[in-house]
């Protein structure tokens, strides 16, 4: 039996602001599997919704989320232009140590 795969290419990301975000799923797949691709995408989120993520993988995201702020931080070029571009979209601005702590004290919906 020949196995037909649904996509070529998948992926999610995401973007915040201080009042809004965005969640986002794409997938690269042909018109005969579009079909396919969108259910199996909702049923996905559906379930992202009603269960709650293991604390194994809540822990991994926060690992990546600190890294990345950190890392943002030793681009000693970059720092300006990320305040500056961090003003125009948040009315008070945070300081990266306390998002730091904010995403460590994230817990797993229960």
């Amino acid at each position: 039996m020949r196995s037909v795969a649904l996509a070529y290419s998948v992926g999610a990301g995401g973007s915040t602001f201080s009042d809004v975000g965005v969640f986002n799923v794409y997938a690269g797949t042909s018109p005969e599997q579009l079909d396919g691709v969108v259910d199996l995408s909702l049923e996905a989120l559906r379930d992202v919704v009603k269960e709650s993520v293991s604390e194994e993988e809540l822990r991994i995201v926060k690992e990546q989320a600190i890294a990345s702020i950190l890392l943002g931080l030793s681009r000693r070029a970059r720092v300006p232009v990320l305040l500056r571009v961090r003003k125009l979209f948040m009315a008070e601005e945070s300081h990266q140590i306390e998002v730091v702590e904010k995403i460590r004290a994230a817990t797993p919906k229960r």
